[in-house]
């Protein structure tokens, strides 16, 4: 073998690796959140990056049950694995009665590469069940309370008019 002569050479080579999409998402508080029915939930939704680039995460709820209402934060950026909180508050409704709701609401996350926000990743959903339970009254506290100061009223008036 001794025909092939080798040789050295030193040279560069520039490249530029593919995005990787990844995000890993954890719920602190659990999947579940049982609540009052005039009360409202927060849930915090941590992500972490385990991506090779800077990454955005862009949240939008999927399904909001009828008479509820939902927000989320509409997207964060994560620089490195660290995790980062958003929250997603929920609202059951305001009807009077006992309320025994169970409801479920899906989150969409969706990775981008913050340099490039068009490079996409496959979206995570993630399920909440929120449930509300109790005895609802809307407006009616206001009610209780002019009635409590009308007896308050009443009864001064009384007092002095019997001195």
């Amino acid at each position: 073998m001794g025909l092939i002569g080798g040789f050295e050479k030193e040279f560069t080579l520039d490249f530029t690796p593919e995005y990787l999409p990844r995000i890993d998402v954890n719920l602190p508080e659990g999947t579940t959140k049982n609540i009052g029915p005039m009360d409202s939930a927060v849930i915090p939704i941590e992500v972490n990056n385990l991506g090779n680039a800077r990454t955005t995460v862009f949240f939008n709820i999927e399904n909001i049950p009828k008479g509820w209402t939902a927000a989320v934060t509409d997207d964060i950026t994560l620089d490195d694995s660290t995790g980062t909180l958003a929250y997603l508050t929920v609202k059951p409704p305001k009807e009077f009665g006992y309320h025994y709701d169970k409801k479920s609401i899906m989150v969409k996350l969706t990775p981008a590469r913050a340099e490039d926000l068009t490079n996409l990743g496959e979206p995570l959903y993630v399920t909440i069940i929120v449930q509300s339970r109790g005895f609802s009254t809307p407006g009616f506290e206001t009610i209780g309370f002019i009635g409590a100061l009308a007896i308050v009223m009443l009864t001064i008036f009384i007092f002095r008019k019997r001195k």
